[in-house]
This record gives structure tokens, sequence and C-alpha cells, in this order.
């Protein structure tokens, strides 16, 4: 199994828009996004604080960190009940240690499907997206066998610090996450080979269900962050518009006020000394030099 003191390159493109805010992790509500363009909705205020440890080479997020995954009280008893963990306070802990694992996931697969549905080459948001991201849902079952396989076959394919992804299928990602957060949960002693060995198929389905909670809400936080720059593209293009109105408005002014100086000036000159009309001039003037 792999060391967990190398950091994992990215295999995805570097094209796109600026590096994506933190990711929400708060339980998901349906609702339609503008256009009719179906997404679900979900906050997205939460912090990541990262320590070393992943078996796929991607830093955790430490035990403190907010940006653990919230999930309902009833949902949270669903999946607990299918993994080995003590207490449920042992299981959000956990689920910290996970974001790792899930930024890998959100770099190399689900950044790239949402930003070539939602942005242009430049990396602004299209007025109205073309078609819906190429997201489809793995297949629970076969997702979680193959993580099992994996694991148990030591996988070079889905356990390497560096795996070649470009012919990656989105189940092989959903693999890749379920393997490594399982190889990192035993490599931590989370819980032991015992557990592993009694229960394999159980674990991955438990964990299939925690990706399939924080896809929920990677889907609610694109819907908001498109919303977003959509409103900013607008509101650009507003102030473009009226920019040349505003330029001639300032040079109709500037023309007034130099037309009214004008008249001010003209106005306080001093007039000519005035020349005596021939009327006004004396017949004999006197002869000074008699």
């Amino acid at each position: 199994m792999v060391s967990s003191n190398e950091k994992t390159g990215s295999s995805g493109s570097n094209n796109g828009p600026p590096p994506l805010p933190v990711r929400p992790t708060s339980p998901p509500v349906t609702t339609p996004v503008l256009g009719g363009f179906g997404f679900a909705s979900a906050s997205s205020s939460s912090l990541n604080v990262h320590t070393p440890g992943s078996a796929s080479g991607t830093p955790n997020a430490g035990p403190s960190s907010t940006g653990s995954l919230r999930l309902s009280a009833q949902h949270e008893r669903l999946i607990l009940e299918l993994l080995p963990f003590k207490d449920a306070s042992q299981f959000r802990e956990w689920l910290a240690f996970l974001e790792g694992d899930w930024e890998e996931y959100c770099r190399d697969y689900l950044d790239p499907q949402y930003f070539t549905a939602l942005y242009d080459e430049s990396g602004n948001a299209v007025e109205i997206p073309d078609k819906a991201p190429s997201d489809p849902e793995p297949d629970k079952a076969a997702t979680a066998q193959r993580a099992k396989d994996a694991i148990n076959n030591q996988s070079v394919i889905f356990l390497a610090y560096h795996p070649d992804k470009t012919t990656w299928t989105p189940e092989d990602h959903a693999v890749r996450f379920l393997a490594t957060a399982i190889a990192d949960s035993l490599l931590r002693k989370v819980w032991g080979e015992r557990d592993w060995r009694k229960r394999p198929l159980e674990i991955a389905k438990a964990v299939y269900e925690v990706l399939s909670y924080k896809r929920a809400g990677y889907v609610g936080y694109q819907q908001q962050l498109w919303a977003m720059r959509q409103q900013q593209r607008q509101q650009s293009q507003h102030q473009q518009q009226q920019q040349p109105q505003g330029q001639a408005q300032q040079h109709t002014s500037q023309h007034q006020e130099a037309a009214t100086l004008e008249r001010l000036r003209r106005q306080h000159q001093p007039m000519p000394a005035r020349r005596p009309h021939p009327d006004e001039m004396m017949d004999n003037p006197p002869d000074y030099n008699a």
C-alpha cells in the first residue's frame, strides 16, 4: 500500500476559470436554477484545514476542520450502521479526514465537467447552458465491488500516487475515491483489518453514500457560483453600455461650460475708447501758436 507522505499531482486540465472556493458540505435542497437548469441548492460556507496522512497522497483535513460533512441525523445513523465506528463523534472526525480525497475527486473529475458546461473558454459564465454537465451517477453495487477488489488486490491503477486518468470513466473516479478513503482509514487504523475482511462490501457502500451526499452538495455549490458569475457578467455588460452615454454627456457638459466662459469673458472685456463724432468737433479750434 502506498505511503502517506507524498502529494498527488493533478491530472486535470489547467484551463478554465479561477480555482473554485471551498466546496459546500451542507444538506442539499432540490430547486431549479435559472432557465430551468436542474441543480440542487446548498450552502457553501466552510473552511478546510489540511494535514498530511492520505493514502492517495492528497493532504487530508484535520479533525478540527469545519469542512467535515454535515449529515442529517437520520442519514448519519444509516451510514453509521454500515461502518465500524464506536460512536457518532468518531464518525464525524473521520468525515473531516476525507476532504483530501474529495478535493482530488473534484479537481480531476467534477470541476472539468461543470466548467465545460457552464463557462466559455475565457472562464465567463455562459448566458444559457446548452446542456447539463456530463455527471452520471455511478452504479453503487459495481463501484463498491471494484473498490473492494482494488484494496484487496493492491491495485496500482486506483492506489498509485499519480494514476493516469486520461481515459477514466465517471465510475473510475468514484472507485478511486472509495479505494483511497478506505485505504486511508486502514492506514490510520480508524478500523482494523478484521473489520474490513468481515464486511468489505458494506463498508464500501457506506463510503459510496458519503460520496453521493457530497456530490449533491457540490451541485448546489455550482448553481450558486454560476448564478453569481452570470450576474457579474450582466453587470459588466451594462456598465460597458452606459460608458459611451456617459462620455457623450461629459463632452456636452464640457462644451456648454466652454461657451459659458466665453460669454462671461466677452461681457467683462473693457470697451474700446469711443471716438468723438465729427459733429462734436469744434469748427474753429484755438490757435495755440498765435
